[in-house]
């Protein structure tokens, strides 16, 4: 199986690195279970770091393939 993380790891978004958090697994609307992710952002304080939510990612985690292009926003560094 791919190592998504690594796909995921390599997505930017307005330039800036993500972190991401596995949510579950869900059933898409054919009956296949996906894994789905939250993305953040993480902005950094002067004491403290702030995640901010930007969008939920559904991967098929059977796939053979690793994607060569991001999601909508985003770009693959």
């Amino acid at each position: 199986l791919i190592q998504w993380g690594t796909y995921l790891a390599s997505l930017r978004y307005n330039g800036q690195p993500i972190v991401f958090d596995r949510i579950g697994s869900f059933a898409n609307d054919a009956g296949q279970l996906v894994d789905g992710y939250q993305i953040f952002v993480e902005k950094k304080g002067l004491f403290s770091k702030k995640k901010t939510e930007v969008a939920k990612i559904y991967i098929n985690s059977y796939c053979q393939d690793m994607p060569t292009v991001a999601p909508k926003g985003f770009v693959l560094a």
